[in-house]
């Protein structure tokens, strides 16, 4: 019963990767267009940012000489120096000192601090649409964070180790990574969908499906006879009216005696339809009398 199951889930994984395979064109043009989309958006329509970084070193009291414990206290320092980084007080007065047009969180949202390794150097980062503009961001941070810090932590010295730069590429957007993102999004999205419509899709489409999903073997099935040649005979027969009529139509509006061979070429090319149309339909009658359908 086991190898069963697991021989259905084979079948059913290769009739999937079959599936995605036939649609590959569809599922290509569908990621291809999503990234042109993304790229041209990125490129041409989203706002660039710039990111400038400047770098501050806390010098401690009594760092004459050092131990394991100190360097650990040291780590966790610096986590309290991040945090003051970001306090309100350093972000106001920067505010006040730039007379920038934002309140506090937003220029909170725009400053980050990080910890270099287990250095007591911490990077602060500034991000805005104005290189210049970040840039000045920085230092001012840097400076009122040094001024922060030497109060409330006592610490005997805080040096500006590099002032922010001005920075001449955006950090964001990455537009080759957005694109490739949205090119995986797109294909994974596509597969997505048309599995999940195979999956839901019930109906019963040839035989292997009746004996899969019904459990019963097909004795035998109906073909659709000869569908296309009949449609060509029909068609034929509504051109040969067609003929005969305007033949009719034309002699009636120029007072012209039409010829009984002139009506009679079309009505015979349509009697001559209709007999070859009459003897299929008995052949194929002929040929399944008798015949149970199940």
């Amino acid at each position: 019963m086991e190898n069963n199951q697991k021989h259905e889930i084979e079948i059913d994984l290769k009739q999937i990767f079959g599936l995605l395979l036939s649609k590959a064109l569809y599922i290509g043009v569908i990621g291809l267009v999503c990234a042109i989309l993304a790229f041209s958006f990125f490129k041409f329509a989203a706002t660039e940012k710039f990111t400038s970084t400047t770098q501050i070193f806390v010098i401690d009291k009594a760092t004459d000489k050092l131990t394991s414990s100190d360097i650990s206290m040291y780590s966790a320092l610096s986590n309290d120096y991040i945090q003051l980084i970001q306090t309100r007080p350093v972000l106001e007065k920067v505010i006040a000192e730039l007379g920038l047009d934002m309140n506090v969180e937003t220029l909170k949202g725009k400053v980050t601090a990080t910890k270099q390794g287990d250095s007591r150097i911490i990077s602060i980062s500034v991000i805005d649409e104005s290189p210049v503009v970040a840039k000045r961001i920085a230092d001012a941070v840097a400076k009122a964070a040094a001024d922060q810090i030497y109060a409330v932590m006592e610490a005997e010295l805080v040096n500006i180790v590099q002032p922010g730069n001005v920075p001449e590429d955006p950090s964001s957007p990455a537009v080759m990574r957005n694109t490739i993102i949205a090119l995986i999004l797109a294909v994974f999205v596509a597969c997505a969908v048309i599995i999940i419509r195979y999956i839901m899709d019930d109906t019963i489409k040839t035989s292997e499906d009746v004996e899969r999903y019904l459990g019963i073997s097909v004795i035998g099935s109906i073909p659709i006879f000869g569908e296309e040649a009949m449609n060509d005979k029909r068609k034929k027969k509504r051109i040969s009216l067609k003929n005969a009529n305007s033949r009719i139509q034309n002699a009636k509006k120029n007072n012209v005696r039409l010829s009984e061979n002139a009506v009679d070429i079309d009505m015979e090319e349509t009697k001559k339809i209709d007999t070859e149309e009459i003897n299929s339909n008995d052949k194929y009658n002929k040929k399944n009398k008798g015949k149970k359908v199940n």
